[in-house]
């Protein structure tokens, strides 16, 4: 379905910008003319397959719940306004705390906002600027020294989160809708350019009035109906550098809180090395697969730290680096050495020089 649709916008880009070159190539590739799904079956395929992905997030079978998170950000990217928002919003209420029911989906809500992040950012930021509060809030216990899946995930999470949002510091909105030249043609370097304006075309097709028909007669029962759509669809909301702003601040807020999170873990993993031990005072024997899970949180760790010093602007930063070393300082961690150092790493390793000292 995805590569259906991705195929049917590229084909419209070509025929608009290189005529001839489409002529040709539905010459010799004529199955591309029958390429074009209907506006109709398009609505009823998310509407089919959406929850039937989501549902695979919450399998106790690893390979099906990475196809449930690879399928989700597949579905959402071919109308990510209309899909994000639900999904999301689904997703928060199994991270609230009162929400009883739901709690043993919260390691897969996690995945979830992680594949959902990109999409929504992309077509219209502020369906996750909207929600960033809410998001770091709910989040942040996600941070669990006594949960090492649902930590590893919150932290694959905010690695995301910190690659596309800065923390702290202001910025202008970008104006996506807007149609800007993505390549000097002129400075190409024997690249060819093929188009400004495919995202433009890709997303029309969710803009047709058949497929707006097609999504407001949805049933009753569908996730689309139940969920309230705040997206603005015909383009920027005025309050939108409002938003952005309002969203730095609350990221600036928010890393001072992440940071006493991290210092948990750091302070829980020396305890536990240290009931680890046995009478004799030696620790007692880790398998292969207890070497590969610390390997891999100790990379995701050190990658989360990495983008989330870098992605300060610098009064957040001197913030963050007080605290990490007063944390450094008042702390002795002689069983979680490797872990602090790579919280040392990261912190020094996103600054070579401020304020010239």
């Amino acid at each position: 379905l995805c590569h259906r649709v991705g195929n049917t916008a590229g084909l419209k880009t070509l025929k608009n910008d290189h005529p001839n070159i489409a002529r040709q190539l539905l010459k010799d590739e004529p199955y591309l003319q029958c390429m074009d799904l209907p506006g109709t079956e398009i609505v009823a395929f998310l509407d089919s397959l959406l929850p039937l992905a989501q549902q695979a997030l919450y399998s106790k079978n690893g390979n099906v719940s990475h196809a449930g998170e690879t399928s989700l950000l597949y579905l959402t990217q071919i109308d990510p306004a209309r899909a994000s928002s639900p999904l999301i919003d689904f997703s928060l209420r199994a991270l609230d705390v009162s929400s009883v029911n739901l709690s043993h989906q919260a390691p897969a809500a996690l995945s979830a906002l992680s594949r959902l992040l990109q999409p929504g950012l992309r077509r219209d930021p502020s369906i996750i600027l909207s929600r960033l509060p809410e998001i770091l809030r709910l989040t942040l216990a996600g941070i669990d020294s006594n949960d090492q899946s649902k930590t590893l995930r919150t932290l694959i999470f905010y690695r995301n989160l910190v690659m596309w949002v800065p923390v702290g510091g202001s910025a202008n909105l970008p104006n996506v809708y807007e149609s800007k030249k993505a390549l000097d043609r002129g400075g190409a370097d024997g690249t060819m350019h093929v188009s400004d304006n495919l995202n433009e075309v890709r997303y029309s097709i969710t803009d047709s009035p058949i497929y707006k028909r097609a999504f407001e007669s949805l049933p009753e029962s569908s996730v689309f109906f139940q969920a309230s759509i705040t997206t603005n669809l015909d383009g920027p909301d005025v309050d939108a550098d409002t938003s952005m702003r309002e969203a730095m601040l609350t990221m600036s807020d928010w890393s001072l809180a992440f940071l006493d999170r991290v210092y948990e873990i750091l302070r829980a993993a020396g305890e536990q090395e240290k009931v680890g031990k046995g009478h004799s005072g030696v620790a007692s024997r880790h398998t292969s697969v207890d070497v590969a899970q610390a390997k891999n949180f100790s990379r995701i760790m050190k990658e989360t730290l990495c983008y989330f010093f870098s992605s300060m602007d610098d009064e957040t930063f001197v913030s963050a680096l007080r605290s990490v070393t007063k944390f450094l300082e008042e702390e002795t961690l002689p069983h979680a050495a490797k872990d602090a150092s790579l919280l040392c790493q990261a912190v020094a390793s996103t600054r070579f020089d401020l304020s010239g000292n």
